[in-house]
């Protein structure tokens, strides 16, 4: 896929890439750097960090010692620990939603192949019989035309298999 670049591939110097020997295969699971899944990475790495130092300052004590004399301090505010939580759920939820987003696009680019190469087989298949039966229907050449693979028997003389005896 254009714009993809496989981990465990190497694009060697003219622009054409390179597979390596790499245990995906045997697996099955490849990895496509997408930018989709790229930009999720690091907002997923970004969050994390924020998440991090969020938590680091909400567990810190509420400043300088305090007099018995007066009020306790605000409790500290943890409003950023929370939007952070929350941007960090919806970060790592981007990430595996992109990768299973590039693996089903992964997928479905073999299928496409796959179908294309089959009705590329069968079209040249079709266009053979085509012109062998043309060449037999003019005449005369019927006895040096021959089809290349065998043609089934019509079905009104295929012999019908016979009722099981009874005793």
């Amino acid at each position: 896929m254009p714009g993809l670049v496989c981990v465990g591939e190497r694009r060697d110097t003219g622009g054409s890439t390179v597979a390596e020997d790499t245990d995906a295969r045997s697996t099955g699971l490849q990895v496509h750097l997408s930018p989709l899944l790229l930009g999720s990475l690091i907002a997923g790495i970004a969050t994390t960090l924020a998440v991090v130092i969020f938590g680091v300052m909400s567990a810190r004590g509420g400043g300088p010692p305090r007099n018995p004399d007066q009020p306790p301090p605000p409790p500290p505010g943890e409003t950023g620990l929370t939007i952070s939580v929350g941007l960090w759920v919806i970060a790592w939820l981007a990430v595996l939603v992109t990768l299973a987003r590039d693996q089903i696009m992964a997928r479905l680019a073999e299928q496409r192949a796959d179908m294309l190469a089959r009705i590329e087989e069968y079209s040249e298949q079709r266009e053979t019989d085509g012109y062998l039966r043309g060449m037999r229907n003019a005449g005369g050449l019927a006895a040096d035309v021959r089809p290349l693979h065998r043609v089934p028997p019509p079905a009104a003389t295929q012999p019908q298999p016979s009722p099981p005896a009874e005793d």
